[in-house]
C-alpha cells in the first residue's frame, strides 16, 4: 500500500492524502500537501479538528454499519472545498485496519461523477494533470473517456467503445516511423502481457498529429487499477502534450555537448582504491591539456603526489568514495604548455566495479586564475595594513563574507567584513558577545568534527558546513580558505571566504529524495522471498507468492521442478561456485549473499541475487530467511562498463591499454608456436585537416580509418587506436610475410582512394610493420621495431609501407639525431 501511495500521490500537486487507524484513530501517514492544508495533522488531530465539523453519518470514523467497509464514501469538508473528501477502508502494512482519506482542491463535479462511477479514488487527482484520460477494461475490450479537456486530437464521436478499434483510430495519428512501436506497446495483448508480468505501469512518448495537422510530442501513461469488487484487468490511460519539455531536453543536451567540447579537461571515469585513484578513461582534451603522453597517467590520476603524502591523500578520497559522496578537491599539477597550474576536480559516483570499488565520473577545471586572484587579494591586504580606512572600504565591497582568523583552538576571529556578519544575522558586537570572537562559534555543532584544514601555506581548501544564524535558522555555506605566512602572536593566520550555498544543497537534497522514492518503487518490482534450512542445499520450508509469480510457476510446478531445494534454482554452471560461497559466508557470520543465473518458466535466463540471514524457527532450529531479486539489468550494465573500458571512445575500436594486454597475453601463451606481425599506421597530413577543416572533420577521418582497418584485416586480427592519428593492428597466426604485405598494401591503397581529392594536402597513410617469426618477443619490442619501420617510411617518402624483421643497429640513435 505504501508504494502505491508514494508512486501515485506524493509528487502530485494539490492532492492530499492521509491514513487513520481504525481502532485508535491514530494518524499513520500523510503527504506534504495534506499537512500544508491541515497543519494539525502533525499533532495527530482528527474529525472536528481537521474538518471543522462532524463529517457525515457514513464516515467510517463515526458510522457503525460494517456493511459499508471496503466501499468508498464522500462528504463535504472546508479544507477540500469545492470538492468532497473520498474515504476507503484499507489494510495498512498488510496488517493494520485503517481508513484512507483523499482530497483535492481543484476537482470539478463532472470529474467527481466519473470517478465515483469507476469506483477508483485516484482518477480525480491524476486527471487534473492530464487533459486526456480514459478508463479501459482490458478483459472486456472496452473503454470510456474520463476527461477530454483541450486535447489536440478530438475524438468526440467515440466517447466509449471497443479498445481495439480505438487503437486502430489512434495509430494513423502517430508519426509513421513510430507507429509500429506504438502498436506493439499499447495493444490489448501487449498491455495484458505486461500486467501479467507484474508491471503496474507502461509509459512511452510519441509524436502525434493533432486536428490542426501539426505533430507534437505526447506522453502515454497506462496504469493498472486494482478493483476490489471485480477480477477484470482494468487500467487508466493518461495522455498529455510534452512538446515544451522535449524542446528543453534538446536544448539541455545541446548545451551539455557544447560544454564538453569546450572544457579544458574531462575525466570520463576513474576507480578509487584505498591507496590510489586510477584513471580508467579520459577525453582527448584532458590529455592535450594536462600531459604530453597518456602514459604519465597510466598508474594514477595523481601521478605526482609525493610518496610520504600518498597514504593520507588517497585515504581521504577513499573515505568519501566509500560513502559515495560528491568529491570536490583542489590541487596543483604540471602541464606541458602552461607549467604549474591549479586544478579543481568535481566528481560524482556512478556505481561500483566487479570488485566493489567505487567508480567516479568527474570534470577537471583549470582554476589558476582564481587562485592568482586570491593570492593578489592576500598581497593587497598586506600592503593595505597601514591604511585602515581604505582596507575597511575594500572588504566591505566584496560580495561574499571574508574573515581572518588565527590557527588556534577556537579559531579566534581578528577581522571580518560586513557581509560575513550579514550571513550570520549578528552585528559585530552581538557576534563577540555570543561567541567571544570564535569563528567556530557560529558553526553547527555536528559539523565541527568534519571540518578539514590544510597546514600547507598557500594551499587553498574548502569546507561545506552549516552556520546557525541569529534567528535560529540554519544556512549552508562553503568556506574557501588558505593558511598565509602572516603571524598573530605565536599562531599562523587563515584567510577565509564564505559563500551561501543553501540553494545548491537543497537541489542536491531534492535529487537524493527523488532517487530514494525511485528506489522505493523499483526495489519491489521483481523478486520474491523464501525460508529454508541452513544446509548447503537449503531445503525449502516456505516459498512466497511473489517468488512464484516472479519465476512464473504455480506452487505445484515449483515443487516439482526444484525438488524442494533452493540450491536447485541455480543454473548448473554456477552451482558449485554458489555452494562454495554459501558455505564460506555462513561459516563467518549469519548473513550470506549469492549471485547466480536462473531459468524462468518461459525458458528465459536471468541473473538474480539471493540475500539471506540466519534465524531460528518456533522450535529453535536454525533457518534462513531469504529474498531473491532480479539483477539482470545491473549485470548487463557491468558488462557494458567492461566493454567501454576496453574500447576507444571516438572510433569504437580497442584502446591502447587493452591492445597491449591482449597482445602480451597472446604472446605469452603462443611463444614460438605461431608467427605474428604488428602493424603501426600513422596518417600523413592529418594535422592540416584539423587546422583547416576543424576537429569535427578530423574526428570523422579517424572513424573512417578505423572502419577501413577493420574491413581490410581479418576477424582474428586485433585493431586498436593508441592515440592521436596512430593505429595499431596485431595479426595472429600469420602464414608468411607475403600475407602481411598484401594486407598492408590493401589498407594503404584503400585509405588513399577514400580521401583522394577530399583534402589539401591529401590524407594518406605511412605504415611500419614488425614481422619476426623466429623470435619470442613482447608487445613493447614489436612496437619498437614497427615504429622504426614507420620512421623510415616517413623519412623517405610517406604514403608507403616497410617491413622489418629485426631492430636495425643504431636505429634509435639515428632517429634521435634527426
Amino acid at each position: 500500500m505504501k508504494n502505491n501511495i508514494f508512486s501515485l500521490f506524493d509528487s502530485l500537486p494539490d492532492t492530499g492524502i492521509f491514513v487513520v487507524s481504525e481502532r485508535e484513530h491514530k494518524i499513520l501517514f500523510f503527504n506534504s500537501f495534506a499537512v500544508s492544508a491541515v497543519p494539525s495533522l502533525h499533532q495527530g488531530a482528527l474529525c472536528e479538528e481537521i474538518f471543522g465539523c462532524r463529517c457525515c453519518d457514513r464516515c467510517p470514523l463515526t458510522g457503525t454499519d460494517e456493511a459499508e467497509c471496503g466501499k468508498f464514501v464522500s462528504f463535504s469538508s472546508p479544507i477540500a472545498s469545492p470538492a468532497d473528501v473520498t474515504i476507503s477502508k484499507i489494510m495498512w502494512d498488510d496488517s493494520i485496519p485503517a481508513y484512507l482519506f483523499v482530497f483535492s482542491k481543484h476537482i470539478a463535479s463532472e470529474q467527481e461523477i466519473v470517478a465515483q462511477n469507476d469506483k477508483n479514488y485516484m482518477y480525480e487527482a491524476l486527471a487534473k494533470v492530464y487533459p486526456l484520460c480514459l478508463s479501459v477494461n482490458l478483459s472486456e475490450n472496452t473503454y470510456n473517456y474520463i476527461q477530454y479537456k483541450d486535447y489536440m486530437l478530438q475524438d468526440i464521436n467515440h466517447d466509449s467503445g471497443s479498445y481495439d478499434e480505438l487503437i486502430e483510430r489512434v495509430l494513423p495519428t502517430i508519426q509513421s516511423d513510430q507507429q509500429f512501436f506504438f502498436g506493439e506497446r499499447f495493444t490489448r495483448r501487449s498491455l495484458l502481457g505486461a500486467f501479467e508480468k507484474g508491471k503496474k505501469e507502461v509509459y512511452e512518448e510519441f509524436r502525434q498529429r493533432g486536428d490542426d495537422g501539426v505533430y507534437r510530442w505526447a506522453s502515454f501513461r497506462v496504469m493498472r487499477v486494482e478493483d476490489v469488487q471485480r477480477n477484470d484487468v482494468r487500467a487508466i490511460i493518461f495522455v498529455r502534450i510534452i512538446d515544451e519539455q522535449k524542446k528543453i531536453e534538446m536544448q539541455l543536451k545541446t548545451l551539455l555537448d557544447a560544454t564538453q567540447q569546450n572544457m579544458q579537461g574531462f575525466v570520463a571515469r576513474c576507480r578509487i582504491l584505498p591507496d590510489n585513484v586510477e584513471l580508467i578513461e579520459a577525453s582527448n582534451k584532458f590529455y592535450e591539456y594536462f600531459t604530453s603522453s597518456p602514459d604519465e597517467y597510466k598508474t594514477s590520476l595523481f601521478p605526482r603526489i609525493p610518496p610520504e603524502q600518498r597514504k593520507a591523500f588517497f585515504g581521504n578520497f577513499y573515505s568519501l568514495a566509500q560513502a559515495e559522496e560528491q568529491i570536490s578537491y583542489t590541487f596543483r599539477d604540471r602541464t606541458p604548455t602552461k607549467g604549474d597550474v591549479w586544478v579543481q576536480i568535481d566528481a560524482s559516483c556512478i556505481g561500483r566495479d566487479d570488485e566493489g570499488y567505487p567508480l567516479y565520473h568527474g570534470v577537471l577545471t583549470d582554476i589558476t586564475h582564481i587562485v592568482k586572484l586570491q593570492k593578489q587579494l592576500e598581497e593587497s591586504v598586506d600592503e593595505l595594513k597601514s591604511k585602515n580606512s581604505e582596507l575597511e572600504e575594500f572588504y566591505h565591497t566584496i560580495i561574499i563574507g571574508v574573515a581572518k582568523f588565527v590557527d588556534d583552538e577556537n579559531h579566534t576571529l581578528i577581522f571580518a567584513n560586513e557581509n560575513f556578519y550579514e550571513i550570520t544575522g549578528y552585528t559585530a558586537e552581538e557576534f563577540k558577545s555570543n561567541f567571544g570572537d570564535s569563528a567556530k562559534g557560529m558553526i553547527f555543532p555536528k559539523d565541527l568534527e568534519g571540518l578539514r584544514f590544510s597546514s600547507v601555506p598557500g594551499e587553498v581548501f574548502s569546507n561545506r558546513c552549516r552556520v546557525v544564524k541569529k534567528d535560529g535558522s540554519v544556512m549552508w555555506v562553503r568556506m574557501d580558505a588558505s593558511l598565509t605566512g602572516e603571524m598573530y602572536g605565536e599562531h599562523a593566520v587563515y584567510y577565509a571566504f564564505y559563500t551561501n550555498i543553501d540553494k545548491q544543497v537543497e537541489q542536491e537534497r531534492d535529487m537524493l529524495r527523488q532517487q530514494y522514492f525511485s528506489s522505493l518503487i523499483t526495489s519491489s518490482i521483481a523478486g520474491g522471498t523464501a525460508i529454508s534450512r541452513v544446509e548447503t542445499e537449503r531445503p525449502i520450508l516456505y516459498v512466497g507468492e511473489s517468488l512464484l509469480d516472479f519465476l512464473g510457476y504455480t506452487a505445484e510446478e515449483f515443487a516439482s521442478k526444484y525438488k524442494g531445494k533452493l540450491v536447485n534454482l541455480v543454473m548448473p554452471d554456477d552451482c558449485e561456485e554458489s555452494k562454495k560461497r554459501y558455505e564460506e559466508q555462513l561459516a563467518n557470520g549469519d548473513y550470506y549473499e549469492l549471485e547466480y543465473k536462473v531459468k524462468k518458466s518461459d525458458d528465459s535466463i536471468i541473473w538474480v541475487m539471493e540475500k539471506g540471514r540466519k534465524s531460528t524457527d518456533d522450535n529453535g532450529d536454525p533457518i534462513n530467511i531469504s529474498v531473491i531479486l532480479d539483477i539482470t539489468d545491473r549485470k548487463l550494465q557491468q558488462a557494458q562498463l567492461l566493454r567501454k573500458s576496453q574500447t576507444d571512445m571516438l572510433t569504437g575500436i580497442y584502446n591502447r591499454s587493452f591492445l597491449q594486454e591482449d597482445v602480451n597475453a597472446y604472446l605469452d601463451l603462443q611463444m614460438n608456436k605461431h608467427s605474428s606481425a604488428l602493424v603501426i599506421l600513422d596518417l600523413d597530413n592529418f594535422k592540416q585537416v584539423n587546422d583547416t577543416y576543424g576537429h569535427l572533420e578530423g574526428d570523422a577521418v579517424l572513424k573512417e580509418v578505423a572502419q577501413l582497418l577493420k574491413s581490410n584485416f581479418r576477424d582474428t586480427d586485433v585493431v586498436g587506436r593508441i592515440g592521436g592519428d596512430e593505429f595499431v593492428v596485431f595479426m595472429k597466426w600469420v602464414d608468411n610475410q607475403e600475407t602481411v604485405e598484401q594486407r598492408v598494401e590493401r589498407v594503404r591503397s584503400s585509405i588513399e582512394e577514400k580521401f583522394k581529392g577530399k583534402y589539401t594536402p591529401a590524407v594518406t597513410a605511412s605504415i611500419g610493420v614488425a614481422y619476426m617469426p623466429d623470435i619470442s618477443t613482447s608487445y613493447k619490442e614489436l612496437l619498437q621495431v614497427a615504429d622504426v619501420a614507420l620512421y623510415l617510411v616517413k623519412d623517405e617518402t610517406k604514403n608507403a609501407w616497410k617491413v622489418l624483421n629485426l631492430l636495425p643497429e643504431n636505429a634509435e640513435d639515428e632517429k634521435e639525431s634527426e
